[in-house]
């Protein structure tokens, strides 16, 4: 398999567009080496379309200054981050998962919305619900069992961030415990990151999708996640995609069966024709 593409596809807009000379150089001299152990890391349902997944990582890191940098600076440390995006299957530069510096290291992020993707690939969630309440909110906790009350109050008089709240509704009609995250909880995730005080730290950048991802990850540990897609709608057009490759497939070994036919009886018939003209 090639892995020497001159143009991407991005991943939000659809639109293609060319590698730069420096992705191309990352692809060529990074990449392309270990192209098929991170291709067969990737989710069953993902590796057709390895090379696809791997443009797009490329194209993250060339198009930052600061991610560029670190890739040439650490490349081992660039595949290690490729390698755990691939075995969680979720695309650098979508919703799902975006891509970092952390000094020399390019660091991948999973968005809250790559949470929810995760734990969709169980097939067993239908959606999700969740919240985020502030200081000045009218809120009433009910348990884990029941709905949270939140009533907001008017925009930019909220307050302060002081809960996270996340559910899921499930297939059958039921739905998971409801997780509450509160300060404390959202203090040690912070502890845990190592960067939450860097000005360019998610936690800086972007603090009330933190706080959601931390429930959503706290939710996870209820319901359950899997890197391989398991919902019955994608299985069965996983399944429909592999009967059609078959059938080309089974079409393409009938047409070469039928050309080398027509070669047989070419060649008989100039066999034959020989012979008659030897005859005559």
């Amino acid at each position: 398999m090639s892995t020497e593409n001159t143009e991407s596809v991005d991943v939000v807009t659809g639109e293609v567009v060319p590698l730069s000379p420096v992705a191309q150089s990352i692809q060529r001299h990074v990449i392309a080496p270990a192209a098929a152990q991170v291709i067969a890391a990737l989710p069953s349902h993902m590796r057709e379309d390895g090379q696809a997944f791997l443009t797009a990582f490329i194209t993250q890191v060339a198009q930052s200054p600061q991610l560029t940098n670190a890739a040439m600076k650490n490349a081992a440390g660039l595949m290690a981050t490729v390698q755990e995006a691939a075995r969680l299957g979720l695309v650098p530069g979508s919703p799902d998962y975006y891509l970092i510096p952390r000094g020399n290291q390019v660091t991948g992020i999973v968005s809250y919305r790559g949470e929810m993707e995760l734990m969709r690939r169980t097939g067993r969630v239908r959606d999700f619900g969740h919240m985020l309440v502030r200081e000045n909110d009218r809120f009433e906790w009910r348990g884990v069992q029941e709905l949270p009350l939140l009533q907001e109050a008017p925009e930019g008089e909220r307050g302060a961030l002081r809960y996270a709240i996340a559910w899921a509704e499930y297939r059958d009609g039921t739905r998971s415990s409801i997780v509450r995250v509160d300060r404390d909880r959202i203090a040690a995730a912070k502890k845990a990151s190592g960067s939450a005080r860097s000005a360019s730290s998610p936690w800086v950048q972007h603090e009330a999708a933190m706080w959601r991802k931390t429930a959503l990850r706290e939710l996870s540990l209820i319901v359950g996640t899997s890197v391989e897609e398991r919902r019955p709608e994608a299985v069965a057009a996983a399944a429909e995609r592999e009967a059609q490759r078959m059938e080309r497939e089974r079409l393409e070994v009938e047409r070469m069966n039928a050309q080398n036919e027509s070669l047989r009886l070419q060649i008989e018939l100039a066999r034959l024709q020989q012979a008659q003209q030897a005859q005559g």
